[in-house]
């Protein structure tokens, strides 16, 4: 006994959490469906001089106006004011069902049988049949509870949900949207059968519509119009997918064939609009105003509209996220007047046309992209034409531009509006970011203020503690969001900056630096001098190559500096312990010593060694391009080189080039493989060896793929380490040495003073070559493109030639298809005076640009100039190298929306669409979210009033 009670509360909890789940996901829901209708209602009122027009030049035969009718579909049973339903189907069924039952039992009883009781199909009936049952206590073989016992009232409850959720008829879902029942049959006897008969389901009447009937006309289908009736079938399909499917009573899983009861009412513009004028409790000022004050009318709410339809064009589906047109859809072809417009005479009536889509592509071909843009917030049409629909719009404005359109033989498998169209807008933000870089430039070299809408900048000049002189910067990397990182030479020192707001009445924003930290473990000490050369930042570390020399004995070496990310942010520099230094020479000698693989380089080491070598003598030289592993894993490139036998030969013997993986963990090196082959070995500055990784995704674990490129060498190597920092693959890329062999003819050869960028990117390896004429003393750069995944057994790749007398000096990825590329450009004025009195003579002026390439494409798509004449801005002795091989001191790193610049010791960059997000954008969201009542007021200002003075101790009494 008391087992069962306990059992039986279990289920009656499970069945309450089970209803309130139920019923706080009804709660949600109707929040959602209301939210939709009155979207439905703003499109009405907007759209209301187009939608619900009368031709007042176009009458009929009989002088009456044309009218459009509105259909609406509810979950609620519409009812007049005294509480009585409408004059609808569900009463003319029930009269047409006691007809029918008549004649079907006086057509059974000819035939000598008794006459039986067709099946219900009316709702109203079936309620009336259920709630009689469940009201009739007797011959149910239950026994009446107590009032006040406890199984009373949760009967109730489960009574009024029942009645509520369950006892509501159920609609047959086939002839709702198909027009016709799968389930129904004729009659035997010809005529007088009914179209639901033998159905289970509720079926409409001939007066009331179903959304078949109003969508697909029988004049429609009788028309030869064949494209809008497939149309508007596609339409009415989506719909009955998107509606939910229903559970019959007492079943568990739902019915493929019922769906939930839906009411239909129809409503004429015509007599709509009479009522507002003639009745006084219809005071409307809008159309949504008359259609919720009708529907109120009939105790229906807009939170339960499931379809509305004006005509025959469907405009609201509850299921289908809410209104399913734009203003586009809805404009006719005709002039028009606003009916609802009583105030105006029809003279003083603006006429309004639809503007086709070619017309307007036309008209917008006139105006810059920055206004083609502006204009997508004239209307919703015009957003989606403009953003969305206009195909040629979007490749007129490519052409224009002299853009390159994509091709079938790209990625995307056809060229569509909205291929064109993110063609466009990727090659318009490279060239904005880049312009925003340049104005960020000029601003610093003339010591201006950066306007916000392009985004920030932060100059040194005259600030304490901040870079100066030669103290360039090194490396920047995009710590974070809106967070830039930058390393600087002499000093040593990261400093990590944001973007802050200035002062309400510059209207600018400012870099702001918020850490700075020095890496140089030998700072206190003056015997020995570091300087930064390269940086890299890891997701946990930074990793810092620090070239190392000693003023007493004159020896130099080599330093990795590790410190991870917390302890950059928490630490003031003065705790030594914080940073984890590697001797490189030392630790790649301990591999190389203990090493059980020995190749050939390596037994050339070996014997030197056993042939009495000197440690001291063996010389090792580290690239300046550091690359990050992941989890503090950082790789470098070293080459090594002993004292050559032959006493006449002054350079030492190379003996080998690798790449070395150093761990932040153990401190030591991990891995080593070669780096490619090279019979020249490397100087200290500057060396000609280049490494560029990326972070992969795989399984929701990231990994890193980088290359390598030597300067003089036609490899490239491709390797791979996956999240736990297990090395997967090395590979060489294919079609390389193919490539110099084309590049390198009629006395062209790669220049060996400067180093081979290169750049990897998700699908593409970037690499260039710069090459040197000798005898015409000119310059050339190409640009070659090799696959990361070729299948193919033979070599693919693709080149650009940039045009010009310039040489390339850095590669930076942006995004997934664009490189910038780095460049200095030589010029020579032969008109120029060269400091003599005699004549003139021809001086060659070296400018830095900026190019931007498309990696889809294979093409230039944009150059800029970032400064006109390097000796005149920057001078020798901010170069640090002569005017003649001066290079741009600039570094730019971008990611995400983010695109960060360093320039030398004149300051930082900071834009992007992030860093140009202005004061006003974030004043506006507040405001949004504050309502008027809750808006703070304005304190009003106190008078100032002079105080006496303070009377001191002796006249207060405390001192004697």
């Amino acid at each position: 006994m008391v087992q069962g009670n306990w059992e039986r509360r279990a289920e009656m909890s499970e069945t309450r959490r089970l209803e309130a789940k139920q019923r706080k996901q009804r709660n949600t829901d109707r929040r959602v469906f209301k939210s939709q209708a009155q979207d439905l209602m703003s499109f009405l009122n907007m759209n209301a001089t187009q939608i619900f027009r009368t031709q007042h030049q176009s009458q009929t035969s009989a002088g009456e106006k044309t009218d459009v009718i509105i259909h609406v579909w509810t979950d609620t049973k519409p009812c007049l004011e005294d509480g009585s339903t409408l004059d609808g189907f569900w009463e003319e069924d029930a009269v047409e069902r006691k007809t029918s039952k008549k004649r079907n039992n006086k057509y059974h009883s000819r035939n000598g049988k008794q006459g039986r009781r067709d099946r219900s199909t009316s709702f109203e009936n079936d309620d009336a049949a259920r709630s009689a049952k469940s009201n009739n206590n007797t011959g149910n073989g239950k026994k009446k509870s107590h009032p006040r016992s406890k199984d009373n009232s949760s009967n109730n409850d489960a009574e009024a949900i029942e009645k509520e959720f369950i006892h509501k008829p159920k609609l047959c879902r086939s002839h709702f949207f198909d027009g016709k029942c799968n389930e129904s049959t004729s009659k035997k006897g010809g005529s007088g059968g009914k179209k639901n008969y033998n159905c289970r389901f509720t079926h409409y009447s001939k007066k009331d519509n179903t959304l078949n009937d109003v969508l697909l006309p029988k004049a429609l289908r009788d028309g030869d119009d064949e494209d809008s009736i497939v149309y508007i079938k596609k339409a009415i399909s989506a719909s009955e997918r998107s509606y939910p499917t229903s559970v019959m009573t007492g079943d568990k899983t739902p019915t493929a064939e019922a769906m939930d009861m839906v009411y239909y009412s129809s409503f004429s513009t015509n007599e709509l609009l009479e009522n507002d004028s003639d009745d006084q409790q219809l005071s409307s000022t809008s159309i949504s105003h008359v259609i919720v004050e009708v529907m109120a009318k009939q105790s229906c709410t807009i939170g339960s509209i499931v379809y509305f339809a004006l005509g025959n064009q469907l405009l609201y589906d509850r299921y289908r996220k809410g209104i399913l047109v734009d203003e586009s859809q809805v404009i006719g072809s005709e002039r028009h007047i606003s009916p609802l417009d009583k105030n105006r005479t029809a003279g003083d009536n603006v006429e309004s046309m639809s503007l086709s889509a070619s017309i307007l592509e036309h008209i917008l071909t006139f105006l810059d992209d920055s206004a083609v843009a502006s204009m997508t917030s004239v209307s919703r049409s015009w957003n989606r034409e403009i953003g969305k629909q206009s195909e040629n719009l979007w490749k007129y404005l490519l052409q224009r531009r002299q853009w390159p359109i994509p091709t079938l033989n790209q990625v995307r498998e056809e060229i569509g509006f909205s291929t064109l169209r993110e063609a466009f807008v990727s090659h318009y933000t490279a060239v904005r970011e880049l312009n925003a870089v340049k104005i960020g430039i000029d601003c610093l070299l003339s010591r201006k203020s950066m306007n916000e809408f392009d985004g920030s900048v932060r100059s040194f000049e005259s600030l304490r503690n901040s870079p100066q002189g030669e103290n360039d910067c090194a490396a920047v990397k995009i710590w974070a969001k809106n967070y830039l990182l930058a390393a600087y030479s002499q000093d040593c020192t990261l400093r990590l900056f944001d973007s802050v707001e200035g002062s309400e009445s510059s209207g600018e924003r400012l870099c702001h630096q918020l850490v700075c930290h020095c890496v140089d473990p030998h700072r206190k000490t003056k015997k020995r001098n570091c300087k930064l050369v390269a940086m890299a930042l890891d997701t946990d570390f930074i990793g810092c190559v620090l070239h190392m020399t000693d003023d007493i004995s004159e020896e130099e070496g080599f330093i990795l500096t590790v410190l991870s990310r917390e302890n950059f942010l928490i630490d003031d520099g003065s705790n030594d312990e914080v940073l984890q230094v590697i001797d490189i020479r030392q630790s790649v000698l301990n591999f190389l010593l203990s090493c059980d693989d020995v190749d050939h380089s390596l037994l050339q080491l070996h014997d030197f060694l056993s042939n009495d070598g000197d440690l001291d003598d063996i010389e090792v030289f580290v690239s300046q391009s550091l690359a990050e592993c992941g989890y503090g894993r950082f790789m470098v490139e070293v080459s090594m080189a002993i004292p050559s036998d032959d006493v006449n030969v002054e350079h030492s013997t190379l003996l080998f080039r690798k790449l070395f993986l150093f761990s932040a963990s153990i401190g030591a090196i991990t891995w080593m493989s070669d780096s490619g082959h090279c019979s020249i070995p490397l100087r200290h500055l500057p060396e000609g060896m280049s490494l560029s990784s990326i972070k992969t995704e795989e399984n929701g674990r990231f990994g890193y793929e980088m290359v390598s490129s030597l300067c003089l060498s036609d490899t490239i190597t491709n390797l791979s380490f996956d999240s736990a920092g297990r090395f997967n693959r090395s590979a060489l890329i294919q079609g390389t040495n193919l490539v110099r062999r084309e590049i390198l003819v009629d006395g062209w050869v790669v220049k060996e003073s400067h180093k081979r960028p290169v750049v990897i990117l998700k699908n593409e390896v970037v690499v260039v070559d710069n090459l040197y004429h000798s005898e015409i003393k000119t310059k050339r750069s190409v640009v070659s493109f090799y696959p990361r995944h070729n299948e193919d057994s033979h070599s693919v790749f693709d080149k650009l030639n940039l045009i010009g007398n310039i040489e390339v000096c850095h590669l930076i990825s942006f995004k997934k298809s664009h490189v910038i590329a780095i460049c200095r450009n030589f010029e020579s004025d032969p008109d120029a005076i060269d400091g003599q009195w005699f004549g003139p003579g021809v001086t060659t002026v070296i400018s830095s640009y900026a190019i931007v390439i498309d990696v889809e494409s294979r093409s230039e798509i944009y150059r800029t100039c970032l400064v006109n004449d390097l000796g005149l801005h920057l001078g020798n002795s901010s170069l640090g190298l002569s005017l003649a091989d001066g290079e741009f001191p600039i570094h730019m790193a971008v990611e995400g929306d983010t695109v960060v610049a360093g320039l030398s010791s004149k300051g930082i960059i900071l834009t992007g669409a992030d860093a140009r997000r202005s004061r006003s954008y974030y004043t506006r969201n507040e405001e949004d979210l504050l309502s008027p009542s809750k808006a703070a007021k304005k304190a009003k200002k106190k008078k100032v009033t002079k105080k006496a003075g303070k009377k001191d101790g002796f006249a207060r009494g405390q001192k004697s």
